[in-house]
């Protein structure tokens, strides 16, 4: 037999780097680290592990690509521990939709599908102490748009859709629905400002029908809601408009000003970059 070939070796290297990878985050949970806590220097980590530097390396990079570890470099450094965030979960989302061929669309339809869920089960689930918060977000998402603070009432609606979320208890709805959110929100919300009055209404429905206790309702009437959701997703598909990676201020002032009812100009792009 020949010596291995060179992709061989590599091949090998990353098959050893996954397996340590699934090893090191068993480690992680079972020890019940935090983010921040210190996991070891590398130098010790690959003996303790059994493998050599580069394999250590590679293992790392698989992880810090998924948000479990961050290794700092220096005297003072080594690997710590991190925590996979939403906006990672979103970008691998991303990733897979633009080869599966999975769009704006479908992940509206998605996001309909959790938000109603997650409002029935509020409905059954939710405190008293917060039915009234979220009756007082509602109520600040009116006055922000009545005041022109268009900033402000976005925050405000994502706090409201965010409070509902807390009430329903269920935290793998939750996340999911974030990941989603975290692709499509922001740029569904600006331009249906026209419809400002029409969204009240149905932020009122919703609400009702939660301090109502009819879990039916409040999930028919959040399907309500996210129809325009799902209308602006249409418009994003159709147009081929196209975005950078999730960003994480979600509530941060669109380019067209605040005053402005047309999309950022960011989304106005074509290219072979994957579709929000």
């Amino acid at each position: 037999m020949g010596a291995p070939r060179l992709h061989e070796f590599t091949v090998g290297r990353r098959r050893t780097a996954s397996a340590l990878a699934k090893q090191l985050i068993d480690r992680i949970l079972s020890s019940k680290l935090r983010p921040g806590d210190f996991i070891g220097f590398e130098v010790d980590m690959a003996a303790s592990m059994g493998c050599s530097r580069p394999v250590l390396r590679e293992t790392l990079r698989i992880l810090e690509h998924e948000g479990a570890v961050v290794v700092k470099p220096g005297a003072h450094g080594g690997v710590f521990c991190s925590e996979p965030d939403v906006l990672t979960m979103a970008s691998s989302l991303q990733l897979y939709g633009a080869f599966h061929e999975i769009g704006p669309v479908a992940l509206g339809e998605a996001r309909t599908e959790l938000e109603a869920s997650m409002t029935r089960l509020a409905a059954e689930h939710a405190t008293d102490d917060e039915l009234a918060q979220i009756a007082s977000i509602g109520q600040e998402w009116r006055d922000a748009c009545a005041g022109g603070d268009f900033a402000r009432a976005a925050a405000a609606n994502q706090e409201l859709h965010e409070a509902i979320a807390n009430a329903a208890r269920s935290p793998a709805l939750k996340v999911l629905s974030e990941v989603t959110e975290a692709i499509l929100f922001r740029d569904a919300y600006w331009p249906v400002r026209r419809d400002l009055s029409v969204i009240g209404d149905l932020h009122d429905g919703i609400i009702d029908a939660l301090r109502a206790r009819d879990g039916e309702r409040a999930s028919f009437a959040m399907r309500s809601h996210l129809i325009r959701f799902r209308q602006r997703a249409l418009e994003m598909e159709r147009e081929g408009w196209i975005t950078e990676a999730p960003r994480a201020s979600l509530e941060a002032e669109p380019k067209g000003g605040s005053g402005s009812t047309e999309p950022d100009p960011i989304l106005k792009r074509t290219g072979s970059q994957y579709a929000r």
